[in-house]
């Protein structure tokens, strides 16, 4: 059903607490006497399950155009990451930008690599990894001076890569001259381990105590897709599910697999997968043109489909809501999303939208577009990819 988008906002209680168990990403603990009301978002989707949650009740009626800024014209602009009152974000160079007024405290040019991957951040440092032959790197840069902290090389090939995936005290990265996941220590950058695995880009591994967690094809691009879970602290390969259907259209997977609890979500050309790591086997999937990167929160897994938004249980797969902007093509839903205990946060390539879960009912909306982001101190970032990156406060 089509519902009309408005801008009359509801009320809802501003919920202070928060929850536990939205994942140990890395970044700095939360210090509500500072006005940070969040953990940071420290990496691809937010945090090192790829969740895209973010465990606070939002009130419509605070959300306030805090700046816009253009940052350059040397490339797209990648998803951002935050710490503390900075934000991260990369084209061809790298920006550390205040998050009260839009002013750059300092960049960092990397034009001259032939890949540069968006931030990650976590324990004083943000995290980039580059790619090119010889120019392939993990470096790591002082978030407050710019000071090169550490700039590791490994192996790989012509790769764009999604962020590095940040969790306790290493970090996580797709590499391998044939494919695979490497783990390094955050504080000087010295290789822990390297798992090969299949050789895909434009993916980066979700990550729990035990498991580094990975879905990718084949090397020969048939069936069957692999998830793979890795021992976190060793490297060794735990356990293999097989995905038989996987449908294989090219070497960028364009997606990070979702944990929440013991399953993880994954999609593969329209079908949207609920893998089990308990029971290591398929539990359930759908073929209904899904896209994009799932989110998750509270039992409930949302997804795009055929441009609208579906709400799924995710035990069984089963629908609970759609909800689509508009019936033009410029009305389907696109990009990344966002999921708070109230809201679902959403782009066309027209609009970005808060749209209340239990409703379905559009409660706020602004014409600025892009990859989005929620950081610590309750400010959402859109990231548009001709380099334009605004801020609203929602909490104030």
């Amino acid at each position: 059903m089509h519902l009309k988008p408005v801008t009359t906002a509801l009320l809802f209680a501003l919920g202070m607490g928060i929850l536990t168990g939205c994942g140990s990403s890395g970044s700095d603990d939360k210090d509500t006497t500072s006005g940070k009301i969040l953990s940071d978002w420290s990496t691809y989707q937010g945090n090192a399950e790829h969740n895209g949650y973010i465990p606070f009740t939002f009130n419509p009626e605070n959300f306030k155009l805090k700046w816009s800024v253009q940052l350059g014209e040397t490339g797209q602009l990648k998803p951002i990451a935050t710490a503390d009152k900075t934000v991260f974000a990369v084209n061809s160079f790298l920006y550390a930008i205040d998050i009260e007024t839009g002013e750059t405290k300092w960049n960092e040019d990397f034009s001259s690599l032939y890949s540069i991957s968006p931030p990650a951040t976590g324990n004083g440092k943000v995290y980039l990894a580059s790619s090119g032959r010889e120019d392939t790197f993990l470096w790591a840069l002082d978030q407050k001076t710019k000071a090169l902290e550490f700039k590791k090389s490994f192996n790989s090939q012509w790769d764009d890569y999604y962020a590095p995936t940040v969790f306790a005290d290493d970090i996580y990265y797709n590499g391998g001259n044939s494919g695979g996941v490497y783990a390094s220590d955050n504080q000087d950058g010295l290789q822990l381990w390297f798992a090969q695995l299949h050789q895909y880009d434009q993916w980066t591994p979700a990550i729990n105590e035990q498991y580094v967690i990975s879905y990718l094809g084949s090397n020969t691009g048939s069936y069957p897709g692999l998830l793979t879970a890795t021992n976190r602290i060793g490297g060794s390969t735990e356990f293999v599910i097989e995905d038989p259907d996987f449908d294989w259209s090219d070497w960028s997977m364009n997606l990070a697999p979702v944990l929440f609890k013991n399953q993880v979500f994954a999609i593969n050309n329209g079908r949207l997968l609920s893998f089990d790591l308990q029971n290591r086997n398929i539990t359930w999937q759908k073929d209904n043109q899904y896209s994009g990167q799932p989110v998750v929160a509270n039992n409930t897994i949302y997804t795009i489909s055929n441009g609208s938004v579906e709400a799924l249980n995710v035990l069984d797969g089963s629908r609970q809501w759609s909800w689509i902007a508009g019936t033009s093509s410029e009305d389907h839903i696109s990009g990344t999303m966002i999921i708070s205990n109230n809201l679902l946060f959403c782009s066309t390539e027209n609009a970005t939208y808060a749209l209340d879960i239990s409703t379905q009912e559009v409660v706020w909306q602004t014409t600025e577009v892009g990859q989005l982001a929620i950081g610590g101190y309750g400010n959402l970032y859109i990231a548009n990819p001709d380099g334009k990156l605004t801020s609203y406060s929602l909490t104030q």
